[in-house]
């Protein structure tokens, strides 16, 4: 009986053994599973943070571009405007200078004119004498 009594004892003993180990195994895959569902959480939030940084980059990115895209047009208009104006310039001055190539020509013609009928008029009077 005693026999019995002791192995019952043990039977029992063992039970509560495994009946503990079963309870902590449980609380440590409870730990785990909580560890696992936080880590999950946490990639989900940096990756959502992630995306919106992105989001915000491209933002700027586009902005940059848009702002420079601006710059370089009116940039550009400048240069168009500058070009025109150098050309009305180099227009001016060639209408200018055949204007002044064209009163030479008559200042000349008159001159030479002038100096024709002088001279006619020296030759009939040389004639006349």
């Amino acid at each position: 009986m005693a026999e019995k009594n002791m192995r019952d004892k043990q039977l029992h003993d063992e039970m509560v053994r495994r009946k503990k180990e079963k309870i902590e195994e449980k609380k440590k895959d409870d730990a785990l599973l909580s560890q696992i569902r936080a880590e999950l959480r946490k990639q989900a939030e940096d990756a959502q943070k992630k995306k919106l940084d992105q989001k915000e980059f491209l933002k700027k990115v586009l902005k940059e571009n848009e702002e420079n895209r601006k710059i370089a047009e009116e940039q550009a208009r400048r240069e168009r405007e500058a070009d025109i104006k150098a050309q009305q310039e180099y227009t001016r001055l060639i209408e200018k200078q055949e204007a002044d190539r064209a009163a030479e020509m008559k200042a000349r013609e008159d001159r030479a004119k002038r100096f024709m009928s002088m001279m006619a008029d020296t030759v009939v009077r040389n004639q006349k004498e």
